[in-house]
């Protein structure tokens, strides 16, 4: 039941999940009344007596990878007319799922000649 206070959200979500399992069976009810815990058989779902478990504490965002990569080498580097800028710009199209046999076809040409 310590699982629940757990900082992280999917770890919590996971466990009511499986105390909602409990709670739909006549074994897993007594024992989630016994952990003071109110099984709701009907709805396969446990709620705790002592609501400070339903409580998420604030967190601070992370930042997103942009604001901490700096892109100026990678346009740099796409931009160029050498044989690895040529290879990025086939990488970034092989990404794109309607031109991706196109670029896979270039690549596979350019490590042929190389």
């Amino acid at each position: 039941m310590q699982l629940t206070k757990c900082p992280s959200l999917p770890i919590r979500g996971t466990c009511f999940y499986v105390l909602g399992l409990l709670a739909k069976t006549r074994s897993g009810s007594k024992a989630l009344v016994s952990a003071q815990w109110e099984p709701l058989r009907d709805l396969g779902i446990a709620l705790p007596l002592d609501m400070s478990y339903l409580t998420v504490n604030s967190w601070q965002q992370a930042p997103t990878w942009p604001s901490v990569v700096s892109t100026t080498g990678i346009n740099e580097a796409l931009n160029s007319t050498d044989r690895i800028g040529e290879a990025l710009q086939h990488m970034v199209v092989a990404s794109n799922s309607i031109k991706a046999d196109k670029a896979v076809a270039a690549l596979k040409q350019m490590k042929a000649n190389y």
